[in-house]
């Protein structure tokens, strides 16, 4: 009997919380879809030692076919990605923060709409 493993994805995987949560998911035997903007230092460990259950995707979550296709065929989603205003200006926080969230739960929306089971 084959074991299906869910597939997650990580917003923010580079970040403390997120690249905790990547090797948390991947301990307990899920695949990971992990999400980033730019730097990916933390997952380089993973990034550097390919295997079958780890992705990593660079992007923007205000892009939202990026997002659309990222979220595609995962068994739920852990949204941690958020930029700080300390660290970036105002509508740059805006973009990532609300803009890109919502770009989470639309592609959300419409791959559950759009799947077999929810027919």
């Amino acid at each position: 009997m084959e074991v299906v493993q869910s597939l997650y994805v990580v917003t923010g995987a580079n970040g403390f919380i997120g690249s905790h949560m990547v090797d948390y998911l991947l301990a307990e035997g899920h695949r990971v879809r992990a999400l980033t903007h730019k730097n990916r230092e933390r997952l380089q460990h993973l990034i550097d030692a390919p295997h079958d259950s780890f992705e990593c995707l660079q992007g923007d979550l205000s892009d939202y076919a990026f997002v659309r296709e990222a979220v595609e065929g995962a068994d739920g989603v852990f949204h941690f990605a958020a930029l700080s205003r300390a660290t970036s200006p105002l509508p740059e926080c805006t973009d990532a923060n609300v803009v890109g969230t919502q770009n989470v739960l639309r592609a959300l929306a419409d791959v559950t709409s759009a799947s077999p089971a929810s027919a």
